[in-house]
């Protein structure tokens, strides 16, 4: 387990909270944007993880970074789909996606094995941004609050136990913006 500067747990500190803080920072701005675009680009790895409102910084929980960077990402989804209904009536378009396996120095660094037994199937870092590019500039994309794949929608639940109501969304946000404006962690 890794700590960010300010005492957050890192990988929760880079996919939650430095998002968290860009967005609601650059709101103003992309409010006042005729087609402002939002791109949270998330992993598949998110449909492994629920996400565990009690301890979201892993203080409680045996840290295992492959389920605190899958659980980070389902957050960043769930961020995403809440800023939708929130950014409602503006030009704002917010969605998130997965870029598929591609064969990046993150994967290599992190998944040596996965890799070695995958490398002919993943995507080159080019084909994995495909769909970001398609998220930024698709002229006529009137879609906010989706989750895509291969320039497609795709489910945010694929597996029942990971799943959370409207409600349970809603306190997540809650406690992200609460972890992430925490005046304390802001001088650390």
């Amino acid at each position: 387990r890794k700590e960010a500067p300010d005492g957050l747990e890192m990988t929760f500190a880079v996919n939650i909270r430095a998002p968290f803080l860009i967005n609601e920072t650059l709101f103003p701005l992309l409010k006042a944007s005729p087609d402002a675009r939002v791109v949270q680009v998330s992993s598949g790895g998110m449909y492994l993880a629920p996400i565990h409102l009690d301890d979201l910084l892993w203080q409680k929980r045996d840290f295992d970074g492959v389920l605190a960077y899958a659980e980070t990402k389902r957050g960043e989804v769930l961020l995403t789909r809440r800023w939708s209904e929130l950014w409602k009536g503006t030009s704002i378009k917010v969605n998130s996606m997965h870029p598929g396996w591609a064969d990046t120095h993150s994967v290599k660094e992190s998944l040596p094995l996965f890799r070695a037994l995958t490398a002919p199937f993943l995507r080159t870092p080019e084909q994995g941004a495909d769909t970001i590019l398609y998220l930024c500039c698709k002229p006529d994309l009137d879609t906010s609050g989706a989750f895509f794949s291969d320039r497609e929608i795709r489910p945010i639940d694929r597996i029942k136990k990971t799943a959370l109501d409207e409600g349970k969304i809603e306190e997540y946000f809650k406690k992200v913006k609460e972890i992430s404006l925490d005046e304390r962690r802001a001088t650390a």
